[in-house]
């Protein structure tokens, strides 16, 4: 109360506020949304100036209690419908990579821009599988003994991660696949069974959203014919590809029939749940310690916190000189929310505001123009309300423009002075975007220091992956450290490709050799597919004395040699291929060569 009519003290009480909820992210991302859900109140409370602040508290904390109740009321009617959805938005992605994966076998791919593709797609899928993961081994009740409907679900959600190695297990040397396939005349038959098997996966997922599709006609006998057939092409065949094809197709389509039959199986006994526990993501507990480290210049957090706190006094000194309106508040709203750690982060956010406002403003003229009724108006709010829920994680731009006709028709309704709405949100907007746009080289969060770290840690998991691997072919190891060890992979390779697409964005990217790094974040993701195929092949056991020493020794190199790698010139000399290596140790060889 004191605060809002005193300007001095009210700047000092959200520039206080601003870093400590910034600095919440000690505590991990919970506490990185609370935070920042703290922040933007304490704006909107700033903005809206309640007359009687007590009461509007108190009327926030009622809401924000039914908010909880409503939601208490879901999770207790539909118990499982968050899971249901994570499964079907990673099997949705999964078809996708296997409809991306049938473009391999057309002769006018080109290698450069289908890596990038399945790259992206792997990034995405990545932070899906995560979220199914934590859903389900996270939620006490899926996890409780006895659960029928949990164990059915753990055993769904595994099979959906095998599934993705198995797609992944696909890739390979493609101007090899193409020739041998094309000797045999099957490569318009593959392309066609991979195409099928996208399709049946998308029906799959549309099983988890509640829809009744035919039972037993998830692949159809088409499938089963042309599958038969690419047998008979690949034991004719001398060629040791095509039977690894074929076989690979088979173990896809039987992992999505079980996908589809477990839908429908009560299991009786319990699955191991506690070997599931070491998959879910856990915060480490902070001690003092550990705190107080982050109070320093170099903490990426605290760096972030002094550069929202010097923006928010900024804004407040310049909403200050600025003439009483009702809006000004925007300004700090659209700081507070583009702004992110992350330089290349931040540039992205600040453009898709600008341009998602600028086409909301634009659209919102034409509707205001047409001289609509309240309740039109009111209806089209609500729907653009839904659209800036549904797509604020996934289209931010879309979801800006939403939100922009939202806020204009309610407040054209409610206030009136639909123009004078219009250019206060474009001011306001612009200006926070461009003292983000300046802002961002404020203590910036730099990828390209760490992206060294990055490539080393990618490289390590990899090789770990491996040798699980070839630890359990030989009987030194079980499925669990196998699958441990490829979740750390996808995630450490997933960590490495969104610095390498933050630091695209910042400007010492220009003196970098990006597409050396590109190259090396290409290998790299080709050796995990491979190791993903030795995974899933039949081979009871490797004896291949190169792979087992050679290839998991040149990791090593590549890992330690990472650590100094002169990212500003890579080596781009390759020696040629040896036709009689084994391909994963082709491409190990490869990436060696950059590190030397």
């Amino acid at each position: 109360m004191v605060t809002l009519n005193n300007p001095i003290a009210l700047g000092l009480a959200v520039v206080i506020l601003t870093f400590i909820f910034s600095m919440f992210a000690i505590f991990g991302f919970r506490m990185v949304l609370i935070g920042l859900t703290s922040t933007v109140l304490a704006i909107f409370i700033l903005g809206l100036r309640p007359t009687n602040p007590i009461a509007f508290s108190i009327n926030i904390l009622i809401g924000g209690l039914w908010y909880y109740l409503i939601s208490l009321l879901q999770v207790w009617i539909w118990p499982y419908r968050s899971i249901h959805h994570a499964i079907y938005e990673c099997l949705t992605g999964t078809a996708s990579l296997l409809a991306l994966r049938a473009k391999a076998y057309d002769e006018s791919l080109k290698p450069d821009d289908f890596d990038n593709q399945n790259i992206l797609l792997h990034l995405k899928l990545n932070s899906k599988q995560e979220l199914m993961r934590d859903l389900l081994i996270g939620d006490k009740r899926t996890m409780s003994k006895g659960n029928q409907k949990g164990n059915r679900l753990l055993a769904i959600g595994q099979d959906v991660i095998d599934l993705y190695e198995q797609v992944t297990a696909i890739h390979q040397d493609y101007e090899l696949l193409q020739g041998e396939l094309k000797k045999i005349e099957a490569l318009k038959l593959v392309q066609s069974l991979i195409k099928m098997l996208s399709i049946a996966l998308y029906k799959c997922s549309s099983r988890f959203l509640g829809k009744n599709l035919p039972k037993n006609q998830i692949l159809g006998d088409k499938f089963e014919q042309d599958l038969k057939q690419l047998f008979k092409l690949a034991d004719i065949s001398t060629l040791p590809l095509p039977e690894k094809v074929a076989v690979n197709i088979q173990s896809i389509a039987n992992l999505i029939k079980n996908i589809d039959s477990d839908i429908e199986i009560k299991y009786t006994n319990d699955i191991k749940k506690v070997e599931y526990l070491d998959f879910l993501s856990k915060q480490q507990p902070l001690n003092i310690k550990d705190i107080k480290s982050q109070f320093s210049i170099h903490a990426p957090v605290f760096r972030f916190a002094l550069r929202l706190s010097i923006l928010s006094l900024i804004a407040m000194c310049i909403n200050y000189w600025i003439p009483e309106q009702h809006y000004t508040y925007w300004f700090l709203l659209t700081i507070m929310i583009v702004n992110r750690p992350s330089f290349g982060l931040t540039r992205k956010r600040n453009s898709e505001r600008l341009k998602g406002t600028i086409i909301g403003l634009v659209v919102s003229f034409i509707l205001l123009q047409l001289s609509l009724s309240i309740w039109l108006q009111l209806i089209l709010s609500i729907l653009s309300l839904l659209g800036f829920f549904a797509f604020n994680r996934i289209k931010y731009l879309f979801s800006v423009f939403c939100i922009t006709v939202m806020v204009i028709l309610c407040l054209n309704i409610y206030h009136g002075s639909p123009l004078l709405l219009i250019g206060d949100r474009l001011i306001f907007t612009l200006m926070g975007c461009g003292l983000s746009y300046v802002a961002a080289y404020i203590f910036p969060i730099w990828e390209a220091p760490r992206i060294k770290m990055l490539i080393s840690e990618t490289i390590s998991a990899n090789r770990d992956y491996l040798f699980r691997v070839l630890s359990f072919k030989n009987g030194d190891a079980n499925l669990h450290q196998i699958r441990l060890a490829r979740k750390v992979s996808y995630l450490k390779f997933a960590s490495f490709t969104e610095a390498l697409e933050s630091l695209k964005k910042e400007p010492q990217s220009s003196s970098l050799d990006m597409n050396g790094l590109l190259r090396i974040q290409a290998l790299c993701y080709q050796i995990n597919g491979h190791i993903a195929g030795i995974s899933s092949s039949n081979d009871s056991a490797i004896n291949d004395g190169y792979l087992k020493s050679g290839v998991l020794e040149d990791l090593d190199y590549c890992k330690l040699k990472s650590r100094n790698l002169n990212i500003t010139s890579i080596n781009k000399s390759f020696n040629a291929d040896d036709e009689s290596v084994p391909l994963l140790s082709k491409l190990v060889n490869k990436l060696k060569q950059n590190f030397t």
